[in-house]
């Protein structure tokens, strides 16, 4: 089905901009995402590696850099992100998740991933969403109540917007905290 302008217009405006970033008490690692409907961390894209006590401003910093590399994709790149670059969007997650493994000192990536929290930002109609997400399992998380969410105006600071993520981050829950 092929659509027009004006729907694919709205669908990139709804989309906006979109960054997920993991969380653990040692770094935060912000990926830029990318897609059509479906998003995935862009494989175009670097991820932005943060010792965890950096300042709201770096955090800031770094979540606004993402967001600006975020792309709608047409139709047939989104179809190669399903198919044809999943495995390379697997692969440099894997390479990702080892490196930082290593260079923050955890034993295996199981125990990395037990810690992490994790949140997405997305910036669309002049404002950004920061959402919080419920850790299931090491490899698994899912979206946590809206009213959890924190919503701030396009034209915050990157100091605000790094607060807001950290507020969010304080809202995160996981399975493993019980």
């Amino acid at each position: 089905m092929k659509m027009d302008k004006s729907e694919l217009d709205k669908i990139e405006r709804r989309l906006g901009k979109n960054a997920i970033i993991t969380a653990t008490r040692r770094y935060y690692c912000v990926w830029t995402e990318s897609g059509f409907r479906l998003l995935w961390g862009d494989p175009d894209c670097e991820p932005i590696i943060l010792d965890s006590s950096v300042s709201d401003a770096a955090i800031g910093d770094a979540i606004q850099s993402a967001l600006s590399k975020s792309r709608f994709l047409s139709t047939a790149e989104a179809e190669s992100f399903a198919t044809v670059r999943q495995q390379e969007i697997s692969d440099k997650s894997a390479e990702c998740d080892a490196a930082l493994a290593k260079r923050f000192g955890y034993k295996n990536e199981t125990q990395m991933n037990k810690e992490a929290k994790y949140v997405s930002v997305k910036f669309s109609e002049g404002k950004f969403t920061i959402k919080p997400y419920h850790t299931n399992n090491s490899t698994s998380y899912s979206g946590v109540d809206a009213d959890q969410h924190v919503i701030i105006p396009g034209n915050s600071s990157p100091t605000k917007i790094g607060a807001a993520f950290r507020q969010a981050l304080s809202r995160c829950t996981s399975a493993y905290d019980k």
